[in-house]
């Protein structure tokens, strides 16, 4: 067995055919038989027993384990339940290196620990001084951690000895449902598109799922993943060798007809609901999905603090990022503090994103990527910066308020998918031209205008397809398209929105 070393630095060196409810609880026994008299003492226990249709309720404490479900339901009435017991604060932890609650930054050397080295720019300049690094071996993790005047032996510190918290090992699990939890602080994985993506919450490719009502924070990349699984492939640019070489593009491509080969349909994958959640602090996404994602509601969550402590850089970062979000519907979310707020890549066909709040995201509140549609944007509140920012093309933007700048811009290098409607049948590839959107009814407000940051819709001037513009107010030196009609425009009324 391995074991774990802490030197600390800075000044201190079933069978039954009925329903049944299974209870777990920190005074329990896993010999017990999981009654509310006689609960088990792990929730590993209780996934054990737990057949379609029977509950397993949680109650108050922590629990520092990774549930793997063995089985899952068998319908959508018929499904196996976690929940928290009701009125009970139920902690499921993977832990990192926190202090109090509270992660550490993660150093590639020693001696960043003994000085730690704050960015300009960080967010939390006091936070960013609390620095960790690690070595290991196959007899020994060594772990030197800097907590400066902090005396870890009399407050609380955890380490993350997890991936994952919530993870079915095998896919095939489905019509899972995980309830009131709070879920934090295990040390997940890079979620790429064509990886198997490991959240703190992951479906594993499978159908059906409901996680709703959680508290989901500090994972060390994403929160909850709706992704693919690993035999399709798995991180597979990093896997070229020698002057063998296929970029991004050709990479996704080829996953994603392996996908297709082993099932990828709305009868077997996705159709999940994600609701009521509150996500912070994950440092690549709070919820991210690689087509996985298909058919799912993700509804009334609020997404905060992602990649906040910038320590990487890369695609795949924001507060929800769905690769292939086939007939999704993303709505009444409340989504800012994320750097990208949603960014829907590849395959956004039949999509909704409908009444989302987006606010203080430094980079933009919604990215389209190589889409060729249909999808529908609508009744959203846009307020950052950079309101939205288009690589696609065959999407309806109604009924929004829009007060930060909008790019578009075409791609010709690349081959993306398009399916029959409401369906992965992949009916053929084509590059985005640009256009083919229907813009309406909006509210655009502008700001400083520059040829970088045209508020307004004067982008769509460049599109090479036909678009549609028509009924939108521009206030405050927001510009008109010059394709478009039937249009009010106050250059110098300033509607000073405020959150």
């Amino acid at each position: 067995m391995k074991k774990i070393i802490l030197l600390t630095l800075g000044i201190f060196t079933l069978t039954g055919s009925s329903a049944r409810e299974f209870h777990v609880a920190k005074s329990g026994n896993d010999a017990q038989e999981g009654s509310l008299l006689q609960p088990f003492l792990t929730i590993f226990q209780a996934v054990q027993h737990a057949m379609p249709g029977d509950t397993i309720t949680v109650h108050a404490g922590t629990y520092r384990e990774w549930v793997n479900p063995i089985r899952g339901g068998v319908s959508d009435e018929k499904r196996i339940v976690y929940r928290a017991a009701p009125g009970e604060k139920v902690e499921i932890k993977g832990s990192e290196v926190f202090l109090n609650g509270k992660s550490l930054y993660e150093k590639e050397r020693l001696d960043l620990v003994h000085e730690p080295r704050v960015a300009a720019d960080a967010k939390d300049p006091e936070g960013a001084a609390y620095t960790w690094y690690c070595e290991n071996n196959d007899d020994f993790t060594t772990i030197w951690a800097n907590f400066h005047q902090v005396n870890p032996n009399r407050e609380l510190t955890e380490i993350s000895t997890r991936r994952t918290c919530f993870y079915p090992e095998q896919p095939g699990v489905n019509f899972i449902t995980i309830s009131g939890f709070h879920i934090s602080q295990a040390a997940t994985q890079w979620g790429a598109p064509t990886a198997e993506q490991v959240g703190m919450i992951s479906t594993h490719w499978n159908k059906g799922w409901i996680i709703e009502n959680n508290v989901i924070s500090d994972s060390k990349c994403s929160g909850i993943t709706l992704g693919k699984e690993r035999k399709t492939g798995h991180n597979v640019w990093s896997a070229d060798q020698g002057n063998v070489y296929n970029d991004g593009n050709i990479h996704y491509i080829e996953v994603t007809f392996r996908v297709l080969r082993n099932g990828w349909s709305k009868e077997n994958i996705g159709s999940h609901i994600v609701r009521n959640n509150t996500i912070f602090n994950c440092e690549q996404t709070g919820i991210c999905g690689s087509m996985g994602a298909a058919f799912s509601v993700i509804e009334n969550n609020h997404i905060h603090d992602i990649w906040v402590k910038r320590q990487f850089d890369g695609a795949e970062i924001g507060g929800i990022k769905f690769h292939a979000a086939i007939d999704a519907l993303i709505r009444n979310s409340r989504i800012h503090e994320t750097g990208r707020g949603l960014w829907l890549d590849w395959m956004t066909q039949g999509t909704r994103v409908s009444g989302n709040l987006f606010y203080d995201n430094d980079l933009e509140d919604l990215f389209l990527e190589v889409n060729h549609g249909p999808f529908i944007v609508d009744n959203n509140i846009f307020l950052s910066p950079h309101a939205i920012r288009s690589q696609s093309e065959g999407g309806a933007y109604v009924h929004n308020l829009i007060a930060g700048y909008v790019e578009t811009w075409p791609d010709l290098n690349r081959f993306t998918p398009y399916f029959l409607p409401h369906s992965t049948d992949i009916a053929g590839l084509t590059t985005v031209m640009g256009g083919d959107d229907r813009v309406y009814n909006n509210i655009v407000i502008g700001g400083n205008h520059t040829p970088e940051k045209r508020y307004g819709l004067e982008t769509y001037n460049d599109a090479e397809l036909p678009v549609w513009i028509g009924g939108n107010v521009y206030y405050n030196g927001a510009v008109p398209s010059a394709k478009g009609q039937d249009f009010y425009k106050s250059v110098n009324h300033d509607p000073q929105s405020t959150l």
